[in-house]
Parts: C-alpha cells; structure tokens; sequence
C-alpha cells in the first residue's frame, strides 16, 4: 500500500513539473516613454530646475527643452509653452503655474529707498529728470543734484511691456534709457551709472542690486502670470507635470 502511494506520488509531482516547463512566461514590456517638448522663454530659464524635478517625480516621461524669445514661442510646434504675461487670442489652452515679480532697482548712489508710483511715472516719462527735484528727495532733504538716468530692457521686449502696462498705465517709456537684455548687464550699466534707476524680475536681483519699493501699490499689481500653454487641455504626464509646478509654486521654500 505504501508503496504505490509512493508511486502515486511520483507520478504526480512529474507531471507538475512536466506542466511547468512548458510554460512560457512572457517578459513585462518596456515602460513607454513619453517625450514632452518644452518651449520657454530666457526670463524663466530659474524654472528650468523645477521643471526637472517635477519630471523625474512622474514615472516614465521625459522633457525636451527650447529656450526661445516670447516672440518667436510656438504652441503648434511643442508640447507646452512656459512664458510670463497674459492670455493672448492664440493661446489655445491656459493654465497659470505661479507668478514672478517685477520691481524697481537702482544704483548704489541712488539717494532713495522707497518711491511713489507718481514718482516714478514722472520719471519715466520725462518728465522728473533730476533726484533733487523729486518728492521723496525734498521730503528727506537730501542735498543732491545728479540727473537719473533710466535704464530699461529694450523696446518690445515682453519684461518692458510688462513694466509698461505694469506701472505707467500701458503708456511706453518716454525716456532715453540706456538698455539691457540679462540681469548681468544690468548689473554692469548699473556699475556705470550709479544714479541710474531700472526694473527686473525679483527672482533675477542678486546682492549687488538696490531694490527700490513702492509705498503706495501692492504687491498684486506687480506680479505677472506664469503661464503654461498647450495645444489641448493636458492629459497624463503632461497633466501630472503641470500639476506638480503649482504644487511646488505654493511652497513657501520654492517662491521664485
């Protein structure tokens, strides 16, 4: 009896491992990778960094990165357009990422801190052209007698148009400024005009720049959109990349 259950037994466990080994176990595929075409414009090249840690926390998507001019920025031609400014007729799809603020700078002989809006469109637009005839100059009674000279990124540049409908009620610059396209050049015109008074985006002032704040306007009124751009209204990867730049844009740590 024991030992044709042993038999039994025999018999059974070879057929179990008959059956196994013709198995054929298929192998999982390849996660896909989906391939993401990024334009983005120089202002917002410190996105770039984000933009890279949003992508490596989703599974299985990839970016490909262009940095082009605001002009020359193609919805039809990527996957996403990161700009700053507003909503335009062609922007197919529109989502706003975060914001960036735009303020005022000047020299280090620049003889004020603080400045009214007034103030300041009388200075850009010609018509306040020396720091002793200004309010706030008086009002200190500071002894000075320099000419201001206006510094300005050049004209049609999307950082002057901003500052344009910004802080002179979408008016241009009636000066003659001299120009700068990065923040280094305006480090550097700075350097040579000491007197002189210019705008950039916050994010992009480093130690060597005297920000100048404006006593009678809120922070809203200078803060431009960041703004993503795309052909239809996200899906997967890209809908989880979006997601995951306002997340990060909500953080305290990650202001720009």
């Amino acid at each position: 009896m024991k030992y044709n259950i042993w038999r039994i037994s025999i018999i059974i466990f070879t057929l179990l491992l008959t059956a196994c080994n013709g198995v054929v176990i298929e192998p999982s595929p390849e996660p896909t990778l989906e391939l993401i075409n990024l334009q983005i414009t120089p202002e917002l090249e410190h996105w770039l960094p984000w933009v890279s840690q949003c992508a490596q926390s989703i599974d299985s998507i990839g970016i490909y990165t262009e940095i082009r001019t605001q002009e020359s920025l193609d919805v039809d031609q990527t996957d996403l357009v990161l700009k700053l400014g507003e909503r335009v007729e062609n922007d197919p799809y529109v989502a706003v990422m975060g914001y960036e603020e735009l303020i005022l700078v000047g020299g280090s002989e620049t003889p004020i801190d603080t400045i009214s809006i007034e103030s300041l469109q009388g200075i850009f637009r010609g018509e306040i052209t020396n720091w002793g005839d200004l309010a706030e100059v008086i009002d200190q009674r500071i002894e000075i007698n320099q000419p201001i000279q206006t510094l300005a990124y050049p004209q049609g540049h999307i950082l002057q148009q901003r500052f344009s409908q910004s802080y002179l009620d979408s008016e241009p610059i009636q000066t003659e400024p001299i120009f700068y396209s990065t923040d280094e050049g305006l480090s550097e015109k700075l350097g040579e005009n000491p007197n002189g008074i210019a705008f950039i985006l916050k994010s992009h002032t480093n130690n060597g720049h005297k920000i100048i704040s404006i006593t009678d306007m809120g922070i809203e009124a200078t803060q431009q959109y960041v703004l993503a751009v795309t052909k239809t209204e996200p899906q997967g990867g890209l809908k989880q990349l979006l997601l995951c730049l306002q997340n990060m844009q909500e953080s305290p740590t990650n202001q720009p």
